[in-house]
């Protein structure tokens, strides 16, 4: 019963795997490279989402790029031959290398400053405010059983 059933399983998945073409498989869709690539039309839209019916750099790099899956060419191998032909403007995101590692690091290099400065804003806050309680206690307790509470004291006591 084992057996058989690991014979239909492997039948099925092969059958299902045999229609597919290998750069499929692989994840080197169509659709992931058109993704990872801007239409040069001025859209500012991926390959994929391109907005005009007629593009005269989508349509065309579309088909290359179904030309270039179908010669076996991984998707790092298409992305280079775009970047040759039209430059890096054509990546939809920049290479994670050089200054272009700058772009990625530096949002967070802000958040730690813009978090640092919050602190210290804080601090000079709540240290301002000690400062100024400390200052405003020793009047209080020198004015606790003055000549104007010990009148009232005796007017309340007065009174009742």
């Amino acid at each position: 019963m084992k057996k058989r059933f690991l014979i239909i399983a492997f039948i099925a998945v092969a059958t299902l795997t045999a229609s597919y073409p290998v750069s499929l498989l692989a994840g080197d869709t169509q659709s992931e490279i058109e993704e990872t690539l801007i239409c040069l039309c001025g859209c500012g839209q991926t390959i994929k989402n391109c907005p005009h019916q007629n593009c005269g750099f989508a349509i065309p790099a579309k088909a290359k790029i179904k030309e270039y899956l179908s010669e076996g060419k991984t998707k790092d191998e298409i992305i280079d031959i775009f970047v040759s032909q039209n430059g890096e403007e054509v990546l939809a995101a920049p290479k994670k290398e050089g200054f272009n590692l700058l772009g990625y690091i530096m949002p967070f290099l802000a958040l730690f400053a813009a978090v640092g400065v919050i602190v210290l804003i804080i601090r000079g806050w709540t240290k301002t405010g000690i400062e100024d309680e400390e200052k405003t206690l020793p009047m209080a307790k020198d004015d606790f059983g003055s000549d104007i509470d010990k009148q009232i004291e005796k007017e309340l006591e007065e009174m009742d």
